[in-house]
């Protein structure tokens, strides 16, 4: 038996847990190191080491403080990070497995990572955390983990969103964060950006500073110079009158002509204009945005204005005339127009039509709740006018459920949400739940009677398709996984599925003129993926090979395919067991056209 001088015991045990603590060792190594004795197993359970490998595997910014610990520290923490992210991992591919034969996702799909988040008080921000660390994992493999993962992310963001929406309108309106709505806005709408509200904040000060430094070089003794005020906890200008409008002025020369901001006036209704980190960005939004971006660096200036729901459009406005009475007190900011002031009457004459007839309530201030009301409403309405783009339905479904997580009340948003879902034949057991809260009036009974129908279906085990063997049909020529290029109206495309000859009806034949085509209908034809978003079914003498081979950016391809090898896609098992020759034909395909010169 080796003597004591001869062991890792001959260490001091602070030496030992510097050792064990190195980048190194793995967990399974410190784990396996605590078996060999007594002594050991106590040094492995020190908080230290698992500090240490904690915060070096997942990096979640987690607090040191002791208060944010189980009670068996470092050590039971990892035990539980762990657990979330070996679960997380095999969720996704359960989600793969229970839906790659439907169309969407239901939400009781991921209800199984809800219940994971509930094992720690940060557990949801750890299962979020292991799935974006999936989305951001090598660009072209785990295509297919990378697709559900997608759909768990929204899920579970808008769930925890929903929570921050109720705490947020809970509060009173002076404590309200003009910024933070609409950085939870942002967040609802793209949450794979992963959009901070500390750095939205850092931005706006940035900007403030930089009208502070521009208002010191005009007026040197403006007390908005000299103090960097919070922008929280008063409701009345800290300034006189002129020292306001000085403060305004300043900010509309910095803002405007110095930084370039503008209403886009161009591309008014593009989603991204709704987006409060992307306006910053690009320095260009529609009025609510440009208004939210005008107030939050106002008031980091001493400067109070308030929020105007104006008819065909959005205003701020200031008290500049105190003595007055009414609306006359106030002047107006059109903050998408570089901040143009007007007065009520102005308002009147140059914003609206003439024929509009309003009373004074149009220049009344309007809540937050009401402020992201319209922003909400305002995507739903971007997500109707553009039905033809690859994205609208997404669009459409997160922008209703934003409202209703401001406003979950509203029927006619309610009912849009539950046609959404009755269209996709997902969440069909809340779609019928809601509609039995409903007067039965006319088509009710009739949208049960279908949900309950599809729910039926939806509980059956999809059939199997039936596997294509290419000995049986010799005849096709091309492959699943293939990126090719259309013949005749040049777009780039992947082959996700094949008929020997065309399946589509006759009228489809007949208005996509497959009879002027040289082999007509009786040809192999193809299901393809287009990055326009679309699917299409294109004859096989209209595809080629193609040397400019590109990925493919369609939001579906992760749900047919595994990986892209950087010439063709790889189908994951599901499409596999339906083409199962495809893959090894692939390969052979392409590598031979690499390598013919053609």
């Amino acid at each position: 038996m080796a003597s004591k001088a001869n062991t890792l015991l001959c260490l001091p045990p602070e030496i030992l847990i510097r050792i064990l603590s190195s980048e190194v060792l793995q967990d399974v190594d410190v784990c396996n190191a605590s078996k060999a004795c007594e002594s050991l197993c106590q040094i492995c359970c020190c908080n230290e080491i698992w500090k240490a490998k904690f915060q070096r595997r997942w990096q979640s910014g987690l607090s040191t403080d002791k208060a944010s610990l189980p009670p068996g520290g470092w050590l039971e923490l990892f035990k539980v990070r762990k657990t979330i992210f070996q679960q997380v991992q095999k969720l996704v591919k359960t989600l793969a497995a229970k839906n790659y034969h439907r169309e969407e996702v239901s939400n009781e799909s991921f209800h199984d990572f809800l219940q994971l988040g509930e094992l720690h008080e940060r557990g949801l921000a750890f299962v979020l955390e292991d799935l974006h660390d999936i989305l951001e994992c090598d660009r072209y493999k785990r295509l297919t983990d990378k697709y559900y993962s997608k759909k768990a992310v929204y899920f579970l963001n808008h769930r925890r969103l929903e929570e921050e929406w109720t705490s947020f309108l809970s509060l009173s309106q002076e404590q309200q964060s003009m910024e933070k709505g609409a950085v939870m806005v942002s967040d609802w709408m793209r949450p794979l950006q992963r959009v901070s509200l500390s750095g939205v904040s850092r931005q706006l000060d940035d900007i403030a500073d930089q009208v502070r430094a521009a208002l010191k070089l005009k007026s040197t003794d403006h007390p908005a110079c000299f103090k960097d005020n919070s922008h929280t906890g008063f409701v009345e200008n800290l300034w006189t009158v002129d020292q306001c409008r000085e403060v305004l002025l300043t900010l509309n020369s910095v803002l405007f002509e110095q930084l370039g901001f503008k209403g886009n006036h161009a591309n008014y209704y593009l989603p991204e204009n709704s987006f409060i980190d992307e306006v910053l960005e690009q320095k260009k939004g529609i009025p609510i945005t440009m208004s939210i971006v005008y107030a939050s660096v106002a008031r980091r200036l001493g400067v109070v204005v308030e929020a105007v729901n104006f008819p065909k459009h959005f205003l701020l406005r200031w008290k500049e005339h105190p003595m007055a009475t009414g609306v006359d007190q106030y002047t107006f900011v059109d903050a998408f127009n570089n901040g143009k002031f007007h007065s009520h009457k102005s308002c009147r004459s140059e914003l609206l039509d003439f024929s509009d007839v309003f009373g004074e309530d149009i220049f009344y201030p309007t809540t937050l709740a009401k402020l992201f009301e319209r922003s909400a409403r305002n995507l739903v309405s971007i997500a109707r006018a553009f039905a033809d783009s690859d994205d609208h339905i997404r669009l459409l479904r997160d922008g209703v459920a934003l409202y209703l997580a401001i406003s979950p009340h509203d029927r006619d948003m309610k009912m849009l949400q539950t046609r959404i879902f009755i269209h996709l034949r997902i969440n069909l057991k809340d779609v019928i739940e809601y509609l039995q809260t409903l007067p039965p009036r006319e088509g009710i009974p009739s949208l049960i009677h279908e949900c309950e129908k599809q729910l039926l279906m939806n509980q059956t085990p999809p059939e199997e398709p039936t596997p294509k063997h290419r000995a049986d049909f010799t005849m096709v020529k091309f492959s699943v996984g293939m990126v090719m290029k259309h013949k005749r109206y040049d777009y780039m495309c992947v082959i996700y599925g094949w008929d020997f000859e065309c399946q589509a009806s006759s009228e489809w034949i007949l208005q996509m003129g497959v009879n002027r085509l040289e082999n007509k209908h009786r040809q192999p034809f193809y299901n393809v993926l287009v990055p326009d978003g679309s699917n299409r079914y294109a004859a096989e003498e209209n595809l080629l090979y193609t040397r400019d081979v590109c990925t493919i950016g369609h939001a579906e391809v992760g749900k047919f395919f595994e990986e892209y090898t950087g010439r063709h896609y790889i189908p994951n098992p599901y499409k596999a067991k339906e083409y199962p020759d495809d893959t090894p034909v692939t390969k052979t395909l392409i590598d031979n056209f690499f390598t013919s010169g053609e």
